[in-house]
């Protein structure tokens, strides 16, 4: 069921106009309503690549040095010195506090954070880790939904996050609030990848909820975020709270009601008669399409590996029926897919794959010579050339696309690499 459910979730353009992530992306994205999506603003880009890079610090020198972000002698070299050095900033004494283990002896719901003075930025910089400890693993695994209410904002919440965030707040509360006053032009930005992303812009929500620091900006950058809030909230954020998602990280839409959903659907796929040759047809329609090749309905697709004879009938009953069977089973698994779910917070900046010859994406992100690679993935090897950067809605990530890059797009790497590469890009333009 679940291999199925892969296969017919990446063959949807073979045989229809949306796939198993049921969204309207995958109608609109590369469509005629174009409005869906909007590339961002250039000055977006630099700050999007700077706080990443905040947030990759926070892993510390193996971790980064391992991922290809830092040169591998800067593993023996002390943290804040790389970290000074990445950032330019004046000097160690800009580094105000660097916890590899959160609050004091750590444990459950006590990620790893820095708080950072950013003279460049005017900026008061706190960014968090994402998981790496045994307790930022059970902090994740405490995935129930927790009703919450916070002035104007309510809704529901990843209960361990919210409680990570809600202990962070308490904590260092009075040491912002006295750096803000000491700087009184700077803003507050939080940061954060993975666990980390959740835990700051759930920390952001209490702090602009209660109007902590007055008449002062805060913003949040978001990346890799898990699904932390409900679609209500997550919307209802977007004012102060930006995420960014590299293709086909999986995290970005894993919740407890996209696991389940996922499981329903592999089980109705497994007790639908004829499931694998149907699937093996679509596919094999697809990777033809992809290939250049005729495709199945136009010429004999070939043995079956399993035995079956091959069609020789041109455009058969069968590529017909296969259309109609892939309507019908989409249709039916949407229906049965509709587990209450949650979604990452605030305005959401896609980074994915471009299409051949798609001139959409915005002239500000796009090369003349673009580097060959393989647009059909997002795995580290793929040429962030071929990349551009939509906006979507939060509703997006509503269902969990299966992908052999769903697990090494999260990382950070991926997302520093290709901010990288939009930030040098708008630089070349300016």
């Amino acid at each position: 069921g679940l291999v199925a459910y892969a296969c017919l979730q990446n063959a949807a353009p073979a045989v229809g106009p949306v796939g198993l992530t049921g969204l309207r992306w995958e109608r609109a994205l590369w469509g005629a309503n174009a409005a869906f999506f909007v590339a961002p603003a250039p000055a977006d880009v630099s700050e999007l690549h700077r706080f990443m890079k905040y947030a990759a610090c926070t892993y510390g020198n193996p971790h980064m040095a391992a991922m290809g972000l830092v040169d591998p002698g800067a593993a023996f070299r002390p943290a804040i010195e790389t970290l000074v050095a990445r950032m330019e900033l004046h000097s160690s004494a800009d580094v105000l506090t660097l916890s590899w283990h959160g609050a004091p002896g750590g444990g459950l719901y006590s990620p790893g954070y820095m708080l950072v003075r950013d003279r460049a930025s005017a900026a008061l910089v706190l960014a968090f880790r994402g998981t790496l400890t045994t307790g930022d693993a059970l902090t994740d695994l405490h995935c129930s939904f927790k009703t919450v209410s916070e002035a104007s904002f309510s809704g529901k919440v990843h209960a361990g996050m919210w409680e990570a965030a809600r202990r962070v707040a308490a904590q260092l509360e009075a040491q912002v609030s006295a750096e803000l006053q000491a700087h009184p032009d700077w803003e507050l930005v939080l940061t954060g990848h993975s666990l980390g992303a959740g835990v700051a812009s759930l920390l952001a929500l209490i702090w602009t909820a209660k109007n902590t620091f007055p008449r002062r900006k805060l913003r949040c950058f978001a990346y890799a975020p898990p699904c932390a809030m409900s679609l209500h909230l997550a919307r209802r954020v977007a004012a102060f709270t930006t995420s960014v998602v590299y293709c086909n990280d999986f995290v970005c839409a894993w919740s407890v009601g996209s696991s389940r959903d996922l499981l329903t659907a592999a089980r109705l796929l497994a007790l639908e008669h004829g499931v694998v040759d149907r699937t093996y047809r679509i596919v094999t329609k697809q990777a033809r399409a992809q290939d250049g090749s005729p495709s199945c309905s136009a010429m004999p697709c070939g043995p079956d590996p399993r035995g079956a004879p091959a069609s020789t009938s041109g455009r058969s009953a069968s590529s017909a029926s296969d259309a109609d069977w892939y309507t019908s089973i989409t249709s039916s698994l949407h229906a049965n897919m509709q587990s209450e779910k949650m979604y990452p917070p605030g305005r959401v900046i896609w980074i994915l794959p471009r299409p051949k010859d798609d001139e959409s994406c915005g002239s500000e992100f796009r090369r003349t010579n673009r580097t060959t690679g393989d647009d059909a993935s997002c795995g580290a090897n793929a040429a962030y050339a071929n990349l551009c950067m939509v906006d979507v809605d939060n509703e997006a990530f509503g269902r969990l696309r299966l992908s052999r890059t769903m697990i090494s797009d999260h990382l950070p790497g991926p997302y520093e690499k290709a901010l990288r590469f939009f930030d040098l890009q708008q630089s070349t333009h300016r």
